[in-house]
């Protein structure tokens, strides 16, 4: 996580400076945020709290809007000890260039700063930072990654989000997952339902099982639970629901971290009258190899799927240092 530390100076939120949480507390989330801080002055009280007015491209591809208020009412020591933090999350990898409006305000409601950023704002800022070097790798690829959504997904395209990059740095390196291809499996009871595993690359990072052929009447008696390799219970996945545009059940783990994507996703389905289990196992690193089998090269899939899992392997890489 990094973001903006708003300073308060003569009774006023002015001067934005850039922060990178420590390599104790970073966290690469599955999905992109930004975080706003202000010192734990006195004078900010309980009440301060700011608006953030994110502008967006809608479905229709025209500007729209999307405003939330949030209160400085918790600090959050794990992530930047003796400040306030808020969070401005939900940003899609194909959404790094859009605008976010951020308006501070004291208890009583005065007007402090106004500022806007971005994603790619802020991390182009990064990386002209010499003091962040250690970060710059996680932010180029991630740059790249928000760059090949934005082109897969027809998002405004004309602002990419690695623009400016070097040519040399827009390079992808190519994701050899032929080791992964077989990682998929699916033993026990009523495999025949299980049909299809996959990932929903959108506003979040989320590993997908879904079921088709079972009644209501069994799905109802049905409990899920994910486990990684070592059979640490996974918490975090949505309940097993109909899904009517693909006429099946599905069931979604959306607790997952980019620096996740080689993990072993063991997602136990139980019924819950006889005790029959089926386990069934796939990682995102598996569903990118398979679908890198099946997709044109230099298709704008195989561009996406091959930055995402280079985004992966550089935060892998950073939290191993």
């Amino acid at each position: 996580l990094a973001g903006y530390i708003v300073k308060y100076n003569e009774g006023k939120y002015q001067a934005v400076t850039n922060f990178v949480v420590t390599h104790e507390n970073m966290r690469f989330g599955n999905t992109l945020s930004l975080l706003f801080a202000v010192p734990k002055y006195e004078e900010f009280g309980e009440g301060c709290y700011v608006v953030i007015t994110h502008t967006y491209l809608n479905e229709e591809k025209k500007l729209d809007t999307a405003t939330k208020t949030i209160q400085f009412n918790k600090w959050d020591g794990n992530i930047l000890p003796g400040y306030y933090v808020v969070e401005s999350d939900g940003f899609a990898a194909k959404q790094m260039t859009d605008e976010v409006t951020v308006t501070f305000y004291n208890a009583n409601g005065a007007l402090g700063a106004t500022f806007t950023s971005s994603i790619q704002m802020y991390a182009k800022s990064v990386l002209t930072d010499a003091t962040l070097s250690t970060f710059h790798p996680i932010v180029v690829n991630m740059l790249n990654y928000g760059a090949a959504a934005q082109v897969y997904f027809g998002y405004n395209t004309t602002e990419l989000a690695n623009a400016g990059l070097e040519e040399d740095q827009k390079a992808l390196t190519a994701f050899d997952g032929t080791d992964y291809l077989n990682v998929r499996y699916a033993e026990g009871a009523s495999t025949e339902f299980f049909t299809a595993s996959g990932v929903r690359f959108n506003d979040s990072i989320n590993l997908i099982f879904q079921f088709q052929g079972m009644k209501e009447e069994l799905a109802a008696n049905l409990t899920v639970t994910f486990y990684d390799e070592e059979g640490n219970e996974i918490v975090g996945c949505t309940e097993l629901a109909w899904v009517e545009a693909d006429g099946a059940w599905a069931v979604e783990l959306d607790t997952l971290n980019i620096a996740d994507a080689y993990k072993v996703i063991i997602c136990e389905v139980k019924n819950g009258n006889t005790g029959a289990t089926l386990t069934i196992q796939d990682s995102v690193a598996a569903y990118v190899a398979r679908r890198l089998a099946t997709v044109e090269a230099n298709s704008t899939a195989a561009d996406l799927y091959t930055a995402f899992m280079n985004f992966a392997d550089s935060a892998i890489a950073y939290n191993g240092n």
